[in-house]
């Protein structure tokens, strides 16, 4: 028998989600992270971005664009 994915969605790409929810969201098996909403269409864009990178360096795959996710990761610490 296959496994059930659970799909989850933020609404709001706030601290919360940058550094409790998402990541903790992202560790859990047979779940996926597939929607981020927010009221900034930039903030969401690139709050997708970053999940999707983290998604592909768990997975052990390559980025895209490396030091475009190093940029990514250092505004969130400023």
């Amino acid at each position: 028998m296959s496994e059930k994915i659970i799909k989850w969605g933020f609404i709001g790409c706030g601290e919360v989600t940058k550094y409790k929810s998402g990541p903790a969201f992202q560790k859990i098996e047979n779940s996926e992270v597939v929607a981020v909403m927010s009221r900034n269409g930039d903030k969401a864009k690139t709050y997708a971005k970053l999940l999707y990178d983290q998604a592909l360096l768990i997975a052990g795959l390559p980025l895209d664009d490396p030091s475009g996710y190093t940029d990514l990761v250092c505004g969130l610490m400023k």
